[in-house]
């Protein structure tokens, strides 16, 4: 850090977040001798490996050029294969995923929590979540034997990148509510899928996904829901909205998800960016 000329975090907000005692610790003074270096750049993804119209995984495929009425039908029928799949209760109803390592930095009590949200709302929940930690391992097996006749959720403890993709492709709603995440790729893998992200505002999260009421951003960024507290309380909040959103503004939500399969997160679009810090270091 001292004898570099750049410092690129994952995430602006992270970048920022560094520059904090809470995220620094120890490094702190060396950080805030050194915050002239630091520029976050987020991270990028395969945008030909994730990808929904050519992906080998699906059955059922789509792009950002299918007709509204095309891709609303496909991400049905993928919703049907993932529940027959699951075996869950065959229902237009929404999905909520958690795509992930059940460890602290991702705050599995808060998904713990969502799950059980999710089912007093009578919608869906599907969990895709490998932990070594034996807390919350049995947490969550302790929490999959009390609802096993529940045919509204589902929990998948192995890591399943197949299954990823297809929970993504039928999910209407995937909840990141980290701790901490820098720059974080399963909100930018669910807009390439056509899933909404409800997250909460830190790291790359707060720079990734914006929420469609907050008018301070333009209506053509808004892409999904955001809470700021790291509480029951702001997941509560953020899936109230969301679910009420599915089903008072249905038309309007699948415009939301069809607009935003164009976001580009490729790795071409983020190499420009670091490209151009390489060339200013070099003038």
């Amino acid at each position: 850090m001292i004898y570099s000329d750049k410092l690129i975090p994952v995430s602006k907000n992270y970048a920022k977040e560094i520059q904090t005692t809470e995220y620094s610790g120890n490094l702190h003074k060396t950080i805030q001798q050194n915050k002239k270096k630091i520029i976050g750049i987020v991270n990028g993804i395969d945008q030909n490996y994730w990808n929904p119209k050519t992906d080998p995984l699906l059955k059922h495929k789509y792009s950002s050029k299918s007709s509204k009425s095309s891709f609303i039908k496909i991400k049905k029928q993928n919703k049907r294969l993932l529940q027959k799949i699951l075996k869950l209760k065959q229902r237009d109803v929404p999905i909520i995923c958690s795509i992930g390592r059940l460890v602290e930095q991702k705050g599995p009590q808060l998904i713990k929590h969502a799950i059980l949200q999710s089912i007093k709302k009578d919608i869906q929940f599907v969990l895709l979540g490998s932990t070594f930690n034996k807390i919350n391992s049995k947490i969550f097996h302790d929490l999959k034997k009390s609802l096993k006749y529940n045919k509204n959720v589902s929990f998948n403890f192995s890591f399943n990148e197949p299954l990823s993709h297809i929970i993504f492709a039928a999910s209407d709603f995937i909840i990141i509510p980290s701790r901490c995440e820098p720059c974080g790729l399963t909100q930018i893998i669910a807009f390439q899928y056509g899933c909404m992200p409800i997250v909460r505002k830190t790291g790359g999260l707060a720079d990734t996904v914006f929420d469609l009421e907050e008018k301070s951003i333009s209506k053509s960024k808004r892409n999904g829901f955001t809470f700021r507290e790291f509480s029951i309380e702001g997941v509560d909040s953020a899936l109230d909205r969301a679910i009420e959103f599915w089903h008072k503004k249905n038309d309007q939500f699948y415009s939301i998800l069809l607009k935003h399969l164009k976001n580009d997160f490729s790795w071409k679009t983020t190499a420009k960016k670091y490209i151009k810090e390489y060339k200013k270091l070099l003038t």
